[in-house]
C-alpha cells in the first residue's frame, strides 16, 4: 500500500532536478548529503540504484550529462559510481553497469541505446549511437555506431 501511494506521489521531473543540481554542486554541506540520502531512499522504493554518492573521492557520483531516457522508469535499473552517461542515453528495464576497477570510469557516450537486461562490466568504453542488445554482457569496448549482442557481447553491425 505504502509503495503505491509513493510510486503515484514520485515526481521524476523533480527527482532529476534535484539530482543534477546535487551533482554540480563542488561543496556538499550537512543539508546536500541528507538529500543525497532521501534520493537513495526513492531509489530503493522504485527499485533502482543510480550511483548516487557524495562526490568525494570516497563516494564518487555518477555523472549524467542530461537526462536520459528511461522509458520503464527506474524499474531494476543498477548504475555503478564511476560511470559517466552522455545525453540522450536510452536504458531499458533491468539493466546493470557495474564497475571493475573504482579507480577507472565507465563511459558511454551520446545517443546510446541500452536493450533490457543488459549488463555492462569491466569499466568499458561505449561509443556514440552504439546499440546494445538485450541480455547481452558488454565486457570490451563498444566502438561509435556499433550493435553488439550476446554472452559476451560481439559486433554484429
Amino acid at each position: 500500500m505504502f509503495i503505491h501511494n509513493f510510486q503515484t506521489r514520485f515526481n521524476e521531473k523533480r527527482w532529476w532536478k534535484v539530482r543534477s543540481k546535487l551533482q554540480n554542486k563542488s561543496n556538499q554541506k550537512l543539508r546536500s548529503i541528507f538529500r543525497v540520502l532521501y534520493l537513495r531512499r526513492v531509489e530503493s522504493l522504485q527499485n533502482a540504484n543510480t550511483g548516487l554518492g557524495t562526490g568525494k573521492k570516497e563516494s564518487p557520483i555518477c555523472y549524467m550529462e542530461g537526462k536520459p531516457n528511461l522509458p520503464h522508469r527506474l524499474n531494476g535499473i543498477i548504475i555503478a559510481r564511476n560511470v559517466k552517461l552522455g545525453k540522450n542515453v536510452t536504458i531499458l528495464h533491468n539493466v546493470t553497469i557495474a564497475e571493475e576497477n573504482k579507480e577507472k570510469i565507465t563511459i558511454i557516450e551520446d545517443n546510446v541505446m541500452i536493450g533490457t537486461g543488459a549488463v555492462i562490466l569491466k569499466n568499458v568504453h561505449i561509443g556514440k549511437g552504439a546499440k546494445i542488445g538485450a541480455n547481452a554482457v558488454v565486457t570490451k569496448d563498444v566502438p561509435e555506431g556499433a550493435t553488439v549482442v550476446g554472452i559476451p557481447a560481439k559486433i554484429v553491425v
